[in-house]
């Protein structure tokens, strides 16, 4: 071999190994944060399975020990939201049931009473009336049963007029 492909071949072996070895550091000095962000990761995605689980402190990178921070605080807010959820639906659970034992006396109330009465909804249609009030207007349930307050009010003072007349017949 010539002096001049030895000249080329020394830098070129030099700059190869020179290469290999700073890819070599740089992997070694990487594999902690690239590790802790492989971690961080998997916490992250496994967070919404078990929240308020919380990452260990470790030391490295600010950016890695910024982003455990982030994940603990996500994973207790959470947790938090969760347990807020949770004592909400207990609560309305309960007022449930509460509303649903209040709505079975005043059904039985209504059912059993000997007065008449109608329960009206929200744009005045009826919704309820009970045995009595049929039997005191000789109305039935279908006849009733969704009518506007005009319309029933109408109705019965035209059955109240009927009513008159025949009784005046008599």
């Amino acid at each position: 071999m010539c002096s001049s492909d030895l000249i080329w071949r020394n830098p070129l072996v030099v700059a190869i190994m020179a290469v290999v070895s700073c890819g070599l550091v740089l992997v070694w000095v990487l594999r902690g944060p690239v590790q802790a962000l492989e971690h961080a990761r998997r916490f992250a995605l496994d967070m919404t399975q078990s929240p308020g689980l919380q990452l260990p402190k470790q030391s490295g990178p600010i950016e890695v020990e910024q982003l455990n921070a982030a994940l603990n605080q996500a994973s207790a807010l959470i947790q938090e939201q969760i347990d807020t959820i949770d004592a909400w639906l207990q609560q309305h659970e309960a007022n449930e049931a509460r509303l649903a034992e209040r709505n079975a006396q005043l059904d039985a109330i209504f059912r059993m009473s000997r007065d008449g009465l109608v329960t009206l909804g929200q744009h005045d249609e009826v919704l309820f009336v009970n045995r009595s009030f049929l039997m005191l207007t000789g109305l039935t349930h279908d006849e009733v049963i969704g009518q506007s307050l005009a319309a029933l009010s109408a109705r019965l003072q035209s059955l109240d007029r009927k009513s008159t007349r025949l009784n005046s017949s008599h």
